[in-house]
């Protein structure tokens, strides 16, 4: 009787964890739908050719921008990263939450003249043009592990900039993260760290 009833004991518990499972693994895809449905393609913007994804629409709807940051959160809670990079502008915007929730610091790479005291400078090129991230000489350690975020991958232009500039401050990048991945430039991209996207177009 006493293994009969732990038997029982045993499937009921091994059921419930299979629904548990099942109902984590469809909210988090309803999820994933939401943010995806949340980003707006606008072709020819800035410029004739380019296809420019507007994550405006995540930042709009509550529901969406928390599911976005839980995302984040959840993948990089064990990975022992002490602090974030972000880029200027939108990066700011996904890295602030982020390292509130991982109690770590957020440290800015921002367009030239932006920010005072000594700063390390790289040039890129990106889809339209060339441009220029700064950042604070004395802002990280040696060795520090750092995740570097902004809005969306494509090229990788401005990550490679913002690697470099990591590594010109001697942190270790453990990865690069983005709310959006243009796939079609993933093997073009020359980036040497690997990239965790939220939504993949």
């Amino acid at each position: 009787m006493l293994q009969i009833s732990r038997f029982l004991v045993t499937t009921v518990l091994c059921l419930l964890g299979l629904i548990i499972t099942q109902t984590t693994q469809a909210q988090d895809q309803s999820n994933l739908d939401l943010i995806t449905e949340s980003v707006v393609e606008y072709r020819d913007f800035p410029k004739q050719g380019v296809d420019f994804y507007d994550v405006s629409g995540v930042l709009k709807n509550p529901t969406a921008f928390r599911a976005l940051i839980d995302n984040l959160t959840e993948h990089y809670r064990n990975q022992k990263i002490e602090a974030i990079l972000a880029i200027d502008s939108r990066g700011f915007l996904f890295a602030t939450p982020l390292a509130y929730n991982l109690k770590i610091p957020v440290i800015m790479l921002r367009k030239p003249g932006k920010l005072p005291g000594k700063t390390l400078s790289s040039e890129y090129t990106k889809e339209y043009g060339k441009d220029t991230l700064e950042i604070q000489a004395s802002a990280l350690a040696p060795k520090q592990r750092v995740l570097i975020i902004d809005d969306l991958v494509a090229t990788g232009g401005t990550l490679r900039a913002a690697i470099k500039l990591a590594r010109m401050a001697q942190a270790t990048v453990v990865e690069v993260a983005s709310i959006i991945e243009l796939t079609e430039f993933r093997d073009s991209r020359g980036l040497d760290v690997p990239v965790y996207s939220v939504v993949k177009k």
